[in-house]
């Protein structure tokens, strides 16, 4: 799944609002099936690009990039996202290795069982800069939709 992708389907969840918002994404194109979706979800403070003036339209979503966009939009919806504060992910062996700016969002996701471990041997990984495979992504927005929309 693209990140331009997964925005799209925000934005569609949200019944395409329009908005009046000046981009500064230099990748995103004008006029094509994401750029609207890339300019509500920026003006909502949904997504923020990668800080180079880059969105990354096509880049392949990573695991920390899909659950910490999930944050911010259950933040838009103004659900409650303090669930996972408490929640440690130390005891996932690859914790380290979520970006400082994810561990938020990956405490959420893990605390609302959002996202679930990858097991590879005896160890158990959120494997947060792998690709967020379609399948993933939808089974986090089911278990969004289970977990967390249905408690508000």
């Amino acid at each position: 799944m693209t990140r331009g992708m997964f925005v799209t389907v925000l934005y569609r969840l949200e019944g395409e609002p329009v908005v009046n918002y000046a981009m500064s994404f230099e990748d995103v194109v004008a006029d094509q099936w994401y750029t609207e979706a890339i300019r509500w979800a920026t003006s909502e403070k949904i997504v923020e690009g990668y800080g180079n003036g880059k969105f990354g339209t096509n880049d392949a979503i990573t695991r920390e990039q899909f659950v910490t966009i999930m944050f911010r939009y259950a933040k838009y919806k103004g659900y409650d996202v303090s669930i996972g504060e408490n929640t440690n992910i130390l005891s996932y062996d690859d914790a380290f290795d979520v970006a400082s700016w994810a561990i938020p969002a990956m405490q959420w996701a893990c605390g609302e069982s959002l996202i679930q471990g990858i097991a590879d041997g005896s160890k158990m990984n959120l494997a947060p800069q792998d690709n967020a495979t379609r399948a993933q992504a939808a089974s986090i927005l089911q278990r969004f939709i289970e977990n967390v929309v249905k408690e508000n």
